[in-house]
């Protein structure tokens, strides 16, 4: 584990043996620095296996958080803890959260059910609404080092399957793009993971083409920045950033979203 992970559980821990728990906890960070398992860590540290089916853990992790997800979740955190001290919810990329899913937690937040522990998870803590952030134990977890970023991301199979995926929509007509674009649009979820590891893709062909290798997380991009220029590069990193933003709002059309991108790369 991390040592930015151990300062963060060692700080938890004391916090247990303190009694001094906070009814809500924001783990906020860049990407690819483990908030998600240090949440867990957190209720195996407090009773709860997190890896097998627990009545007192509730996990919400999908694409989009619906008001309906959030009034369920209130009202499980309202049941008396069955086998545990607590009952813990944990809310992955919690900028999920449509405004009305939002506006439901943020009155939760305001009076908290009794023995429950709410952990939001998020790399944009600015999409939440100031009042959920304010009424939360803010848990900041460092930028990974680029060492620490290779080791997690080219282990990672979703990883080796995009980059595979982009060689191959590099090197196909608009029509096979656009199909491309339709069949991934059909998973956010998917689509959003996919197109950050087109971010560090060409993240590293921009390293590359600038001579900063030092700087890359992966030097096998078969000589793709002769194709394109500094500026080119620059471009479509920034719009590949703001595909996935738009894709937080569930009111867009995603495959629009994704084909409008197909026509820039």
């Amino acid at each position: 584990m991390k040592k930015s992970h151990l300062k963060i559980i060692e700080f938890l821990k004391k916090s247990i043996e303190k009694d001094k728990i906070s009814h809500a906890y924001l783990f906020k960070g860049p990407e690819n620095t483990g908030k998600r398992k240090v949440a867990l860590e957190f209720a195996k540290i407090l009773g709860i296996n997190p890896y097998k089916f627990h009545p007192d853990l509730i996990i919400i992790d999908i694409p989009t958080v619906e008001i309906s997800h959030i009034r369920e979740l209130i009202h499980k955190l309202s049941l008396f803890p069955f086998k545990s001290n607590f009952k813990i919810a944990i809310i992955n990329n919690a900028e999920a959260m449509t405004r009305e899913a939002s506006n439901a937690l943020l009155k939760t937040l305001e009076e908290p059910p009794e023995k429950s522990i709410l952990i939001l998870i998020t790399s944009y803590p600015n999409f939440l609404l100031p009042t959920i952030v304010s009424r939360s134990q803010v848990i900041n977890f460092p930028h990974p080092s680029i060492s620490e970023m290779k080791e997690e991301i080219l282990n990672d199979k979703t990883y080796k399957k995009s980059i595979n995926e982009i060689l191959n929509v590099l090197n196909s007509d608009l029509n096979k793009r656009l199909l491309y674009a339709e069949n991934i649009a059909k998973d956010v979820s998917y689509a959003n993971n996919v197109l950050r590891y087109w971010i560090i893709f060409f993240r590293d062909v921009l390293f590359e083409k600038i001579g900063c290798q030092r700087f890359m997380i992966d030097n096998t991009k078969n000589n793709v920045s002769m194709s394109y220029s500094i500026r080119k590069l620059r471009d479509i990193i920034l719009k590949i950033k703001n595909a996935r933003l738009l894709l937080m709002n569930s009111s867009i059309n995603s495959r629009l979203v994704l084909e409008n991108l197909m026509l820039e790369i």
